[in-house]
Formats: structure tokens, sequence, C-alpha cells
């Protein structure tokens, strides 16, 4: 990890590739098509809007892992306003993650949802942009979660970090 930040501070990579460190692999995310972007926008206002009093909302932002082999940037990191001094975050410090998902789906299930896992990030949603279904992931052990529940359009889901807010995802 430490290797790879040094790499794209001095330049190593080309500043047009968005890259991403998963389990000791550099990996070259798509590019947002709209539909992605959309859904960006839509999450970043429900987020912002109803939890700016308890949570920091952080946006495209690195997680540090206790692995030196990866260093996931979700679309969303939710993490409690007292709990987060600034900077980049660790995983252990996030409630909750959110991918937003339409080229990278298979991915998001895969690796990045193990490295969270492993990492024990509490919670992780997986917006499936093309099914129009919300993944919710949680209860982390090893590298899986043990509870899984999928969500249609027009269903709100509370994160169980805040229970009492209830979030419009589609």
């Amino acid at each position: 990890m430490a290797e790879f930040e040094k790499m794209h501070r001095a330049g190593a990579f080309p500043q047009e590739l968005h890259l991403e460190l998963l389990e000791g692999e550099v990996f070259e995310t798509p590019p947002m098509g709209d539909d992605h972007v959309d859904k960006l926008a839509v999450l970043n206002e429900e987020l912002v809007l109803k939890l700016r009093e308890k949570a920091r909302i952080l946006c495209q932002v690195p997680l540090r892992t206790a692995e030196e082999t990866s260093l996931p940037e979700p679309d969303f990191a939710v993490i409690d306003r007292n709990s987060y001094p600034g900077g980049v975050p660790h995983a252990e410090q996030v409630r909750l993650v959110v991918e937003i998902s339409d080229t990278t789906l298979a991915y998001d299930r895969g690796r990045k949802l193990r490295v969270y896992a492993r990492n024990k990030v509490p919670e992780v949603w997986i917006l499936d942009v093309k099914g129009k279904q919300l993944e919710v992931y949680r209860d982390p052990q090893g590298e899986d979660y043990r509870s899984k529940q999928t969500y249609d359009e027009g269903d709100e889901v509370a994160p169980a970090a805040f229970p009492e807010t209830p979030l419009r995802w589609w």
C-alpha cells in the first residue's frame, strides 16, 4: 500500500487513469457512465441531507486497511462524525460503505466485498444500477458477510448504524 501511494504521488501512473489497489493488484476502474453519475448524485444528496448531523460522508476517497495489499476506494464511506479526525480514513472507522455498480458488479461483489469483510467494515451497500436493486451486506465474518438482503426500487433502507434514518437510494 505504501509503495502504491508513493508511486502514485511520484506520477508513476498516468493522471487520466483511475486506479485502485486490491489484494496486491492494481486495477484500472472504468470511467463513470451517466447512470453511475446519476446514482452518485442522488445518494450524495440523500446521505448528506439525512446523516450530516451524525456522520461524515466521504465520496470516492481511499480507505486504509489493516492489510498492506489493499487500498479500496468506495463511492461513499460513512463515518461517525465524532470519530473522524480527518485525512484518509481507516476501514475500522467506517460504519457504511456504498458501491455504485453498473459495469463493476462482479468486481464489487467479489474482490472488494472480500476486502471490506476482512477489514470488518460492518455494512456494505452495492447498488446494482442495471438490476435496479440494492444489496445490503452486514455482519462480516472472515472474507464474507453473514447477512445479505436485496431491496427493490421504492424500498427505503436504514443503515444499521443509523436505524432511525431510512434512506431513498433509487
